[in-house]
This record gives structure tokens, sequence and C-alpha cells, in this order.
């Protein structure tokens, strides 16, 4: 599946640059994953990642592309959206998984959204800023969605 998340990045990042259209890359980590396998087990751990992945697949557009991207973190690519909307979205899915209850275990998620740009331009760039804006929703506390905003220094 990595694979073909990778290629269609890639021919989504082409296309958002040929139609000039704007799109987005979230990226989803479940907070405090490895207390779940530890206290739970690794097949109720898989039964939440499965629950998550079915509840995420019901909440994203149909030309949206969720995927595994590694250990417990999900990537959605969201093509052809402004940021508001993809911000939307990403709330919305963090508080659907905060409402679910797998198994008696209650898990939350932070999520950063990276978007396409004029310096944002590759499929890596576009990952680099959706995992820094992951990386500040986890250090600030987790349980929510950042959108990654490109600081230059002075």
């Amino acid at each position: 599946m990595r694979d073909v998340f990778n290629v269609v990045l890639q021919k989504q990042v082409e296309e958002g640059k040929r139609t000039q259209s704007q799109m987005c890359l979230l990226m989803i980590d479940i907070d405090d994953f490895k207390q779940v396998n530890d206290t739970h087990g690794h097949q109720s751990g898989d039964h939440v990642l499965s629950e998550i992945g079915a509840m995420i697949r019901s909440s994203v557009r149909e030309m949206d592309l969720p995927a595994r991207y590694g250990g417990e973190e999900i990537a959605i690519i969201m093509p052809e959206i402004t940021t508001e909307h993809a911000y939307k979205a990403a709330e919305r899915i963090r508080q659907n998984i905060a409402q679910l209850a797998i198994d008696h275990i209650s898990v939350t998620v932070s999520i950063g959204i990276g978007q396409t740009s004029v310096e944002i331009n590759t499929p890596e760039k576009l990952i680099e800023a959706s995992d820094k804006a992951l990386y500040q929703a986890k250090v600030s506390g987790k349980n929510q969605v950042v959108i990654y905003e490109n600081r230059k220094k002075e």
C-alpha cells in the first residue's frame, strides 16, 4: 500500500501544479498507542487500528486516499481542497476517533496538515510539512489538529 501511496501522492502533486489547485496531506498519529499494546495486547491494538481505519475511510471523500503510513501513523492524500476544508475534515476525524470505544479502549489522535504551495511543491516537502505539523500537535499536548505554517528564519 505504501508504494501505491507514493505513486498517488506524486501524481496528485504534479496534477495540482498543472491545474494550479491546492492539495493537502494529513498525517495522523494515534496518541500513546504503545500503551494500548502494552496494556491490552497486540491483538487489541490491531483491532483498534482496524476500527480507526474504517472510521477514517467513512469520513473522507471518495477522491481522498487514506493509507497506513507506518506503525500507528495514517496519511490521507486530499486533492483539490483548501486548508480550511482539510482542517474541518481533520477535526471531524479527530472528534469521531475520540468518541470511539473499541473493546472498552478509548484513544485520541494528533493530526498534522501540510498543504502544497510555491515552496511546498514536491511529495517530500509535503510529507515534511505534514510531519512538522504533526510533531507540533504532539508536543503541544496531543489530541489536536495543527496546520503547518512555513515560518522563514529572520
